[in-house]
């Protein structure tokens, strides 16, 4: 294999040395085929660079960019074009407008860089707030309705910021992550060497690139490395097993989530038929279970790496190694280039295998959240990032993880922060109290569950709940099990004890299980029966929680499609698509279609199976 290119401490230097280096080998590549040179990203990116420059010529300082773009090789080309014009802060696509007006508040962006149609409420939001919007070209090909050739902006240094992306912490709302040239180019290089990337790699990238992994791993590695990167708009389970076969990528890199869902179809529908490309599978953004890694070893035939990262870090930390030898159960592997200390209550370092905080310091690793001198002061001592975790280093250097000292919600690598599901929580009137905390869940490690006290005479209902927060958070942060008390468990000192109310939610579980209402009709019956099989999960009751029993989106997807082709009937957009127990699916399949008969409809069905 060819090795890596020489290191770099900006993006610019990045994609002006690959170009060089590798010409017109193919650099990004669709699912369906259409191919970009590194001579053409480079293109593109210093042709929309310009665009941006001119934009944003007002800008007493480098521009900070708001990108609101969905996944595929726009995205990649904007957020390298960004990067050298200025400071990207890419955002969720999936934000609402309530998340949007916050977010581009508390970033100071000066621009937002977004697609005519289909991005949501982002420019509307950008409107109201005086922002100027930049329309990003078919093909991105500079900007809607710039034909000038402006001047280039200034070439960043290592020094500049070329991302500033918000994380949720454990107090407070949303922290402003600001990351230098230097730390995502570290970064990119150390995962680089630590999956050994080369020329003749394929990364198929499925990951949301607005997230540092999607611009670090998936993108500035690969560019590094002088591979190709096969772009897609996310993750499709189907789709991966097509391009498996097509565009045979040697590696892949997703979060514990989706790694199982590719072990449950490869288990149901017997895939993938023979030897595959892939020389290694990347887990990323959450702990991997012990089984799910063996699984996947065994099934696909290749290694199955384990890292350890966070945003600060730009992100990469800890991995695994290659060679057998190097992955050990339940380790997160070895330093990729950052310094680990394992620190007691006082600060000084624990002995080998003793457990205490975990705390980072080195080239990747950010200098302080922005705005936040609070934070800083409690997580930064002596030059070391405390990261809020705890874990271990045996006598090899290997890291492992044990628990976090943060309330911060882990749910499949989609961090989620308390306060800010809490804040929602308490614009419905009729709620006095609330506070959000994490679950145990079978697929997802970790869920979001909420508890809340009604005010006097207050009447409202789990579902209704749900409804109003999908209006003002992304579907991931909405809680799916909902507690009503009479009031919230406190500790001594006055604040809401969040893990006695994850152990009382755990309980709650535990009670629903014990009083399990029964099916009380062929239909009932029938989708008790389609639970247990996909969840793998028995016996199931009526008003069992399918999030809370280990369900997740992908699962209820796959649910949802089963009915369809099984009763013949239109689930997606109605009312039933977002019903989580048998009970309430039901009763909503019934409101479909009235007249129809559909216990005769199941019975029928059940007797040609």
């Amino acid at each position: 294999m060819a090795e890596a290119t020489v290191p770099f401490e900006d993006v610019a230097s990045l994609l002006r040395d690959s170009a060089a280096l590798r010409g017109d080998s193919v650099a990004l590549v669709t699912a369906e085929g259409e191919t970009m040179s590194y001579t053409r990203l480079l293109d593109r990116v210093l042709r929309l660079a310009i665009d941006l420059h001119a934009a944003t010529l007002t800008v007493p300082r480098r521009p900070r960019i708001a990108i609101v773009l969905p996944n595929g090789q726009e995205m990649a080309v904007a957020s390298l074009a960004v990067c050298h014009a200025g400071t990207a802060v890419p955002f969720n696509p999936a934000y609402t407008a309530a998340e949007f007006e916050r977010y581009f508040a508390e970033t100071a962006v000066d621009l937002v860089l977004t697609l005519k149609e289909g991005v949501g409420p982002a420019a509307v939001i950008a409107e109201k707030l005086g922002l100027p919007v930049a329309y990003l070209a078919q093909g991105a090909e500079g900007l809607v309705g710039r034909t000038d050739t402006g001047a280039m902006a200034t070439a960043p240094g290592p020094n500049d910021l070329a991302l500033v992306l918000l994380t949720s912490g454990s107090t407070g709302r949303s922290k402003a992550v600001p990351l230098t040239h230097r730390n995502v180019c570290c970064s990119a290089l150390e995962v680089c060497k630590s999956i050994e990337l080369s020329a003749d790699d394929r990364c198929l990238s499925m990951w949301e690139q607005y997230h540092i992994g999607g611009v670090v791993d998936l993108l500035l590695a690969p560019l590094a490395a002088g591979g190709t990167i096969i772009s897609t708009a996310g993750f499709d389970a189907s789709q991966f097993f097509s391009l498996l076969q097509t565009m045979r990528p040697t590696w892949f890199q997703g979060v514990p989530t989706t790694l199982n869902e590719l072990a449950g179809q490869v288990e149901r529908r017997g895939l993938p038929p023979g030897p595959v490309s892939l020389r290694l599978i990347r887990s990323v953004a959450a702990a991997l279970p012990p089984r799910l890694m063996a699984d996947l070893e065994r099934q696909f035939g290749v290694p199955v790496i384990q890292t350890y990262g966070m945003t600060e870090a730009s992100p990469l930390i800890t991995s695994t190694g290659l060679s057998p030898d190097r992955r050990k159960p339940g380790s997160t592997g070895r330093s990729c280039g950052t310094s680990i200390r394992i620190v007691d209550a006082k600060g000084a370092n624990c002995g080998v295998c003793a457990e205490g905080d975990i705390a980072i310091a080195g080239s990747n690793v950010f200098t302080g959240y922005e705005n936040d001198d609070e934070a800083n002061a409690a997580q930064f001592r002596d030059g070391w990032f405390y990261t809020g975790d705890k874990g271990f280093l045996d006598a090899e250097g290997d890291l492992f993880v044990t628990g976090r000292t943060k309330q911060l919600i882990n749910r499949g690598g989609e961090k989620v922060n308390p306060q800010e599901v809490d804040d929602a929580l308490l614009a419905l009137p009729e709620i006095s109290e609330a506070a959000s905390f994490a679950v145990k869940h079978p697929t997802l490690g970790e869920d979001v569950a909420a508890a809340v006290v009604l005010r006097e005479g207050g009447t409202l209902s789990a579902a209704e709940t749900r409804a109003f927060l999908a209006t003002r958070l992304a579907a991931f942060k909405g809680p799916h099990r909902i507690l009503f008390l009479d009031r919230l468990p406190r500790n001594p000192v006055g604040k809401v004890d969040r893990l006695a109310l994850s152990s009382l939610a755990e309980q709650s579980v535990e009670n629903d299980q014990r009083g399990r209402a029964l099916p009380r009709s062929e239909l009932e019956h029938y989708l008790v029966r389609l639970w247990e099989r996909e969840l793998n999960v028995s016996p199931i009751g009526i008003d069992d929680d399918f999030f809370m029993l280990g369900g997740d989106s992908l699962s209820s997807l796959r649910v949802i499609l089963a009915l369809e082709t099984e009763l013949d009937l239109d689930i997606l957009g109605h009312a039933a698509a977002q019903a989580t127990t048998v009970r309430t699916l039901a009763e909503q399949l019934v409101t479909i279609n009235c007249a129809m008969d559909l216990n005769g409809v199941v019975k029928m069905r059940t007797a040609s199976d």
